[in-house]
This record gives C-alpha cells, sequence and structure tokens, in this order.
C-alpha cells in the first residue's frame, strides 16, 4: 500500500478545489503529506517538564526527559515510489518519557509503503515527538506533537534510498541503506503542558519508525521548540520514520 503518494495527494487537493467551487463554500483544505524522517542519535540535558498527552490509546500525564533523537524530512527512494520533501521546515526532536502505568492495547495493525499489514506489538509509552525549528529554517507548520509506543515486529528488510537536508546538494546521490525492525509507533497527540492545550491538527496520520544501516555522521544543529533553544551534536543517523494507517 503507498500512503499519501504524490498523486493522491494532488488529486485531493484537485477535488476538495472542485468542490469548493461548486458549493460556493469554504471548507476544511486537504490535509497535507507527511514526510519521512531521517532521526539522527543526540544527546543533552533532561528537560524535565510535565504535560499531560492524549493520543488514540488514551489519556496520561506524562514527563519529558533528556532528547534523544532529532529528525530531518527526508526524501525516500524505494522502487519506483519517490516521496520526496513536502514541508523541509518540518523537524521533530524526540525525547524519552516518563509515564505511570496506562492502558494501550497490546497489538497494533498498521500499513504503509511498506506493503503487506504489520502487526506490532506495543511494549510500553517511550518518547514524545515536538515539532522543533532547526536554524535558519522556518518554525514548523502543519506538524503535529506524537507520542511515540515502544513497538516489536517483523524486520521489514528492504533496501531504500534517502536524501535529507545533510545531503542535499543535486550531484549527491541518495543513500542506500536497509530498514529493519520496527522500534516506535508514533501517534499524534493533544499536549497540555503549562496549561496551554496544543491539539493534533492531523489524528490519521501516524509515523512507524525503523532502524536502519547506521551511518556516522558529526554535526552541530541549533534548535529551538516549546521547551528552550539549544545545539544539538548529532552522532549518526540510525532511524526512519515512514508515514503510516493505524487500523
Amino acid at each position: 500500500m503507498r500512503l499519501l503518494s504524490a498523486g493522491l495527494f494532488v488529486f485531493t487537493i484537485l477535488v476538495w478545489g472542485a468542490v469548493s467551487k461548486v458549493t460556493g463554500q469554504t471548507s476544511v483544505p486537504p490535509v497535507p503529506q507527511l514526510d519521512h524522517f531521517k532521526c539522527y542519535l543526540t544527546t543533552d540535558k533532561a528537560v524535565n517538564k510535565s504535560v499531560v498527552l492524549h493520543d488514540r490509546f488514551g489519556t496520561s500525564p506524562a514527563r519529558v526527559l533528556k532528547p534523544v533523537r532529532f529528525c530531518n524530512p527526508a526524501d525516500k527512494s524505494h522502487g519506483n515510489y519517490n516521496s520526496g520533501i513536502s514541508n523541509p521546515d518540518a523537524h521533530l526532536k524526540i525525547y524519552k518519557l516518563k509515564t505511570g502505568k496506562e492502558r494501550s492495547p497490546k497489538t497494533a495493525v498498521v500499513a504503509n509503503q511498506f506493503g503487506t499489514l504489520q502487526t506490532l506489538k506495543v511494549v510500553r509509552p517511550d518518547v514524545l515527538a515536538v515539532p522543533t525549528q532547526k536554524l535558519p529554517h522556518n518554525p514548523p507548520v502543519n506538524l503535529d506533537h506524537y507520542k511515540g509506543y515502544r513497538v516489536r515486529g517483523t524486520s521489514i528488510n528492504a533496501t531504500v534510498r534517502l536524501k535529507d537536508q545533510f545531503n542535499i546538494t543535486t550531484t549527491m546521490p541518495l543513500e542506500a541503506v536497509v530498514v529493519m525492525k520496527p522500534v516506535w509507533l508514533l501517534n499524534p497527540a493533544d499536549k497540555e503542558h503549562n496549561q496551554v492545550l496544543t491539539r493534533a491538527m492531523y489524528p490519521n496520520q501516524h509515523l512507524v519508525c525503523y532502524t536502519i544501516t547506521p551511518q556516522n555522521i558529526q554535526k552541530t544543529v541549533e534548535v529551538d521548540n516549546q521547551f528552550g533553544k539549544e545545539k544539538l551534536d548529532l552522532k549518526l543517523s540510525d532511524i526512519l520514520c515512514v508515514p503510516s494507517i493505524l487500523f
């Protein structure tokens, strides 16, 4: 199954435009295409912020701890499919998350561009992915917070080619990596922090994150989000997050 391919996205825009013209009414615009994300290992001090998160699996208080990954939007080529990058300002900073005991389903069934339905074993809440500005890019828009669950599942064992903002020159080929086991299921989430509620805009746009062939990198980026501004040292890329449907 191909999720939100470029053709489907354009088709959605055309249909929405045609309906608006016929009815003469302004309706909700089409859902923007969610990018793939290539994620880099990073470490820094814990932010220790209290939040309340509500996602498809329920509502829970949580504590946001140290950052563990920083993610760039990525262009992914797999077979005859090429994702491109629709939102170059959309970046995610992923933090470890501490929650109390909470109920969540034991399994989740997802589908994405890797084809067949995938059954994931849901282990526990594990991370929070926060929309983040990477300077000198603009702040992200049309990007939700995501509550991430540690999952287990069958390895994909698919070779894909990736290009992100750290290798964007037109002469540089896409890097080949192998997509392996799923590690996180990211659900769009409402987040309450300091009595400010940020609602999920696109509750049906999920991400499944897989381990990939690690690639070393030495990069420092300056980032800014609701938890503050800081510089992050990136060590290697090891995770690819893929737009997915959760059934």
